[in-house]
């Protein structure tokens, strides 16, 4: 319990990142949805100057970019992230592709309030001999600014629901601590509190959004009050932001923030939660006392941490066994090395239905990892307790099971989803780490653990470059110091040993 009370400190940071996110990525969806939401409004059929041809590209475009689920255009705009911002991992890389996603949906809720405006003003305006440009910011804009307001205080809420992905890409924020702590460490102290301060957010912002909305609203208001308003509008506005910054200075001041200033001392490693975190913060001591700063930079999605590494985003990583390290280094062409081998985590099999393999059933479903390496290691734990028989293959698939008497349903899942899914399967085949985010404990809950021969150690990883590097050595005799060993230890009821 003390534990997760004292993980509650994260709390404040995860506030400032998700604030971070908000204020800078609602400004950029404005500026860059602004622009097409304009050209819509001009080109369309009975616009000011209609023009199929543009309309329809510009048009498509947008529907494009809205189709795709924001996940997956976080990961695919890495690259085009790292050449923008200069990193692929941290808050300030999230805030791209948050700026890219919602920019078309705000772009949308501009073109859809200008849109709602009177025709009837707008013949008006042209019979006066009004210019399309002073149509458009005297008229369109002027006129729809009560249902703008609206939809960019919609359009801030839809952001702050795409920033809770932001640990994918270490990003931090409020979505990612309540998953990365709350859900995947069974901490409800932090899902709660990160639910009531999400809650929280979202009930502010939809409060100034309705003022600003009741106050800019010209037709419940006599022309006597509609400058008095406007006044006391900007007053708000300004008011708010000052507040906004205020609140996001003091809590930049009162945590270590990836904004802090870097140093050439200072190590970033790359790490997923358990152990390997709390394994990191053991040892730094021991980095300090050799003069580096230690930067731990957290994983919800192991399988970007190699290619951070790769494109100098992080130094080191820790969080994967050498079997998985070759397979990345084959598949995406890196050249990443093991420096140390520093724990073994046992692969184990766990169940909520069964209390022994004797007692699985036929037509069982079975949840295994969906990375090669761990699918393989899982084959061939089931195989060593000759639940199936499997072909010669170094790396097995499930293409490679030749014998399967009981006819078990497998279900490829991500590694650190099986632990949540336990309820629903037979059996759940789940690496330690992930296992202990889950709250279960190998030595007691697991039906079966890998022995101690396992060859799955995980391992310190830096690239190839670095190996002999100053900053490498620090950090390896700092992982294989007696204070690893003393911390590893204390790890063993939970089925984690040292590997040096």
């Amino acid at each position: 319990m003390e534990q997760y009370i004292s993980e509650l400190y994260k709390l404040p940071t995860a506030i400032y990142e998700t604030l971070v996110m908000i204020f800078y990525s609602t400004i950029g969806s404005i500026i860059l949805g602004f622009i097409p939401a304009i050209i819509l409004v001009i080109t369309k059929e009975d616009g000011l100057n209609p023009n199929k041809k543009v309309y329809k590209v510009l048009d498509f475009i947008i529907n494009i970019l809205r189709s795709l689920p924001f996940v997956i255009l976080l990961a695919a705009l890495i690259p085009l992230t790292r050449i923008v911002v200069g990193s692929a991992i941290g808050t300030k890389a999230t805030i791209f592709p948050l700026i890219i996603a919602s920019s078309p949906f705000v772009a949308r809720i501009i073109e859809s309030s200008l849109n709602e405006v009177d025709n009837g003003i707008i013949e008006a305006a042209k019979s006066f001999g009004a210019s399309t440009y002073q149509i458009i910011f005297k008229v369109l804009l002027k006129e729809a600014i009560p249902s703008l307001i609206l939809g960019i205080t919609l359009s801030i809420i839809n952001i702050l629901g795409y920033s809770a992905m932001a640990g994918v890409v270490g990003g931090g924020g409020i979505g990612n601590l309540a998953i990365a702590y709350g859900l995947q460490r069974n901490n409800s102290l932090i899902l709660i509190y990160s639910i009531i301060s999400l809650i929280i957010i979202v009930q502010i912002i939809q409060t100034i959004g309705n003022i600003f909305y009741k106050l800019s609203n010209k037709n419940s208001r006599n022309n006597s009050n509609i400058k008095k308003n406007k006044s006391l509008i900007r007053n708000l506005i300004a008011i708010f932001c000052i507040v906004l910054l205020i609140i996001i200075a003091f809590i930049y001041n009162t945590n270590n923030t990836e904004y802090s200033v870097k140093t050439d001392k200072v190590i970033t490693v790359g790490a997923t939660l358990e152990p390997h975190v709390g394994i990191l913060e053991a040892i730094r001591p021991e980095i300090e006392k050799s003069g580096y700063i230690l930067k731990i930079k957290e994983f919800s999605d192991y399988t970007l941490i190699n290619q951070a590494l790769a494109d100098g985003d992080i130094d080191a990583n820790f969080f994967q066994h050498k079997p998985y390290l070759d397979q990345e280094n084959a598949q995406k062409h890196l050249n990443l090395v093991s420096v140390a081998s520093i724990h073994i985590e046992p692969l184990g099999i766990y169940s909520n239905k069964i209390n022994s393999l004797n007692e699985l059933k036929d037509n069982s479903i079975v949840a295994i990892p969906n990375d090669p390496s761990n699918e393989a290691r899982a084959l061939k734990l089931l195989e060593k307790q000759n639940i199936i028989k499997l072909n010669n293959s170094n790396v097995p698939n499930l293409n490679d099971i030749i014998k399967n008497p009981q006819n078990l349903k497998f279900k490829e899942i991500n590694g650190e989803q099986l632990s949540y899914l336990i309820k629903d399967v037979d059996l759940d085949i789940i690496n330690s780490n992930y296992a202990l985010e889950g709250g279960l404990n190998p030595t007691k809950d697991a039906i079966v653990l890998e022995d101690s021969n396992s060859p799955y150690a995980n391992i310190l990883v830096v690239k190839n470059n670095d190996k002999n590097a100053e900053f490498t050595q620090v950090l390896k005799n700092a992982l294989t110091s007696e204070t690893s060993r003393k911390y590893l230890n204390s790890l063993k009821d939970k089925g984690i040993m040292p590997a040096f």
